[in-house]
């Protein structure tokens, strides 16, 4: 198929090249020509690295079909555009992904302890005009390239609006959060509903749970197997089979913060032959 994907680059690229790895994919950049060679998917032709800012409008264009990258900027770029409802981007996705943890994104209104009163006439440093003209309508707002805490930090606005992951930055400046405005979760996104794409979303996702969770698998005694299953999680029901024995094989996934105590009452109700395993996805 003759579809482009469009990834992130900067801080994000790393993240997100984990995570297609964790599905099977095999992402290479080509040297700084922004092309990426994508292996283990013919659904794309090709791929290609992007400034998140500029992967929205690339799709709305039709430059290019899918892509990740963070609501921010998908939000950003539908209200400068001054897009139509029924033109939107595709939200196939919300991915739990972030440059540093596994947490959405957060688009701030920071300032200084001596910033002045948000109802008096007050300048605004902001990375998202757009989305900072829509909540403040009757504000002086200046467009900021980054940096934006040194901005506010040195008294040249009296606010800046940008994203905070850990709130580390707005510390280190001596700076504080005035309002929330959006959670920004990374998204996985598209210019058509194709159901190919529905799919990858859902294998992306489901790779970002697998993270929490793992499998294991184990023998049992048939008349030790109802107090097993009475204790197994499972996100439905546990798989279970017949051996030659006729003794029972289980499996089932169940998250890692239950899996220690998980196995010390399975090795008391008399499993045998436990194997636990990490998981690549889940995909319901």
């Amino acid at each position: 198929m003759n579809f482009t994907l469009g990834l992130p680059n900067g801080s994000m690229q790393q993240p997100v090249f984990d995570l297609l790895a964790r599905i099977g994919l095999d992402i290479r950049p080509s040297g700084r020509s922004g092309q990426v060679a994508i292996g283990g998917l013919e659904l794309f032709s090709q791929a290609v690295l992007m400034r998140p800012q500029d992967i929205p409008l690339a799709l709305l264009q039709g430059k290019i079909d899918s892509a990740i990258c963070g609501l921010d900027c998908i939000v950003e770029t539908e209200l400068a555009e001054k897009v139509a409802a029924n033109t939107k981007i595709k939200r196939l996705q919300e991915l739990d992904l972030s440059r540093n943890t596994r947490q959405s994104m957060r688009v701030i209104l920071f300032g200084r302890p001596d910033s002045p009163p948000l109802t008096q006439d007050i300048s605004i440093s902001s990375e998202y005009p757009a989305i900072t003209q829509k909540h403040y309508p009757n504000t002086q707002i200046s467009f900021s390239h980054g940096s934006t805490e040194i901005k506010v930090a040195m008294k040249q606005f009296d606010y800046g609006v940008g994203v905070a992951e850990t709130g580390s930055s707005l510390r280190d400046n001596g700076l504080q959060v005035a309002e929330e405005i959006m959670v920004s979760p990374t998204m996985f996104v598209a210019n058509k509903c194709l159901p190919e794409f529905i799919a990858l979303g859902d294998l992306i996702a489901g790779a970002l749970e697998a993270e929490s969770h793992q499998l294991i698998k184990m023998n049992i005694d048939p008349q030790q197997k109802e107090d097993v299953l009475e204790v197994l999680p499972a996100l439905r029901a546990p798989t279970i089979g017949i051996l030659a024995d006729q003794s029972c094989a289980v499996e089932t996934i169940v998250p890692k913060k239950q899996t220690t105590d998980l196995l010390i009452r399975l090795r008391t109700l008399g499993a045998t032959d436990i194997v636990v395993q990490n998981v690549n996805a889940i995909v319901g």
